[in-house]
């Protein structure tokens, strides 16, 4: 369980569970190996089944209430607080999502948090994010430590300081209880947050901060400038399946809205290729790091993938995205271009990936059109 107001970690790295995969459809189709996969494969082959080490979150799953203290910093006398959460399995299991919403009274508003948990094949590791109405995303560096105990840490600026959050959860048939160690600067560590929550019969339901509730800390600036491109959106384009090979007709639909208070824009793409069953589907969020001056683009996929990219404008007409990663021991890099038009929103974009020691090649580019009445 992630809670903490902690901001968000300047890592990148992007994982694919399987050798040959179908990453997400705009920013991560440059970056997999093709070669193998015809069209039935496209349409969501039935064998591709979650990570087995994903079984592990069995306890993790299910409907809690709670409440605990929270110390903000050494000095502050401890707050109250009471929680629900919802953890449930997402895009065909192979990504555990967890809701968790905080109050503290009337002593600060609410904090909402979504925390997603997949599995690393080639690093061997689970990978995991949280966004929130509190800023930026936080990369969640995590690892079970027996069974039901799960151990996580992250690291953030604030104010100028180093801030790293370490967090021992421990989940039983009852519930569970968890703890926050927390260190800022020069300081010593110090006792953060501490909790209990009860495992309930479906009764409760984490409620949603994005379009109820305001934003633990101002929209940013920046926030405010990308949330002009929400909108639901028809999308048509092609795809190179391998570099040499004929380009495929693609299609599909994508739903960008503005959640969390202003502070994430969420991204939802369900589509396939041309003739076959629109069965691919695909989460990102989108939030803005202040150290690094930059979006960070966070995304999953019912394909088991997931990615983490830096986001940047290049002049107001185009939207940047640049990752370089590793891929079955080869060196890839991509680019992803985003197209924005002042009235239309997006309009197009286009993939480019460098992979081992081969030329760059284009891999994707599709034209949105933007649904009338659907600007979110």
């Amino acid at each position: 369980m992630v809670f903490a107001v902690a901001r968000g970690r300047r890592d990148n790295f992007l994982f694919f569970p399987y050798p040959l995969s179908i990453p997400y459809m705009r920013l991560l189709l440059a970056l997999s190996l093709f070669s193998t996969i015809a069209a039935g494969a496209v349409a969501q082959e039935a064998t591709i089944q979650p990570a087995p080490e994903l079984a592990k979150f069995a306890p993790v799953i299910g409907h809690f209430e709670g409440s605990g203290t929270v110390v903000p910093a050494p000095g502050i006398p401890p707050m109250q607080w009471t929680a629900t959460s919802v953890t449930k399995k997402i895009l065909n299991g192979h990504f555990i999502q967890e809701d968790l919403h905080v109050e503290f009274g009337d002593v600060m508003p609410a904090m909402d948090m979504r925390t997603l948990y997949g599995w690393d094949a080639e690093k061997e590791r689970i990978g995991a994010f949280t966004v929130s109405n509190s800023g930026p995303a936080t990369v969640v560096d995590a690892h079970w430590a027996g069974d039901g105990v799960l151990i996580g840490s992250t690291n953030a600026m604030e104010d100028g300081q180093p801030v790293v959050d370490r967090w021992v959860s421990t989940y039983t048939k009852a519930g569970a209880t968890f703890k926050i160690h927390r260190t800022m600067g020069a300081e010593a560590p110090f006792l953060h947050v501490e909790g209990t929550m009860k495992r309930v019969a479906g009764g409760a339901t984490a409620k949603s901060a994005g379009k109820v509730l305001g934003g633990l800390v101002a929209q940013p600036p920046a926030m405010a400038k990308l949330a002009k491109i929400a909108g639901e959106y028809d999308v048509k384009g092609t795809m190179v399946m391998e570099p040499g090979t004929p380009a495929m007709n693609i299609y599909g639909t994508e739903t960008a809205t503005v959640e969390f208070g202003g502070n994430v824009l969420q991204f939802r793409v369900v589509g396939g290729m041309e003739g076959t069953p629109a069965d691919y589907e695909a989460i990102s969020y989108v939030t803005w790091d202040p150290t690094d001056k930059c979006y960070r683009h966070f995304s999953a996929s019912n394909m088991g993938e997931y990615g983490v990219m830096d986001m940047r404008w290049s002049g107001d007409g185009a939207l940047v995205s640049n990752h370089a990663t590793s891929m079955q021991g080869q060196p890839v890099s991509m680019r992803s271009i985003l197209k924005i038009d002042p009235a239309k929103g997006i309009v197009a974009s286009s993939n480019d990936m460098m992979l081992g020691d081969m030329p760059a090649t284009t891999t994707f580019n599709a034209t949105y059109t933007r649904k009338m009445g659907k600007k979110q």
